[in-house]
């Protein structure tokens, strides 16, 4: 899923990971419409915009990281961001980011970034309702107080989604990457 609310961004992801060969890659606008449609049909791999409206990436990235959110909470996300300040990159590590690209995006470090989050060995682990990369803790000790305010979940909880239930999570079906 690659989420940019500047159509000739989304263009330039999709034509690199095209190149990679990936299976299908979707697009979307800001955070709610990429929500909607990763809850109905979850992705193997998040890229995103840090910065759109009317749902960021952070937000995005927040939402999709709370234990309610089975399968979406363990999906790799890499950010995009034109300014990758050091509050940015604290702020992108507490809420679970894999790994970050700067604007412009470049073929060769998108697909380094593609590839390293493809072979990262870390797991996601449960912290306070929410998941978080393990080791967040040695990188930065101090990630809680980098945390956004969580918003109310109750709109996007997939169990009270007509006809839409939470599929349980099948680590062992990876054969295609559903970006």
């Amino acid at each position: 899923m690659v989420v940019d609310d500047a159509y000739g961004i989304q263009q330039i992801i999709k034509s690199i990971l095209s190149g990679l060969d990936v299976e299908r890659i979707r697009l979307a606008s800001n955070g709610e419409e990429a929500l909607e449609e990763m809850l109905k049909d979850p992705p193997n791999l998040l890229i995103t915009d840090w910065v759109m409206a009317p749902m960021n990436g952070r937000s995005l990235i927040r939402i999709m990281r709370h234990q309610e959110m089975q399968p979406l909470c363990t999906i790799p996300a890499i950010v995009l961001s034109g300014y990758p300040t050091r509050k940015f990159v604290k702020q992108a590590a507490a809420i679970g980011v894999s790994h970050f690209v700067t604007k412009p995006v470049s073929v060769k470090t998108l697909c380094v970034r593609v590839a390293a989050v493809l072979r990262d060995s870390r797991k996601f682990i449960l912290r306070n309702g929410s998941y978080v990369l393990e080791g967040i803790d040695e990188l930065n000790p101090d990630w809680q107080e980098d945390l956004p305010f969580l918003p109310d979940l109750s709109r996007w909880r997939r169990d009270s989604r007509p006809g839409n239930p939470a599929p349980a999570p099948d680590e062992d079906n990876k054969d295609h990457w559903k970006l």
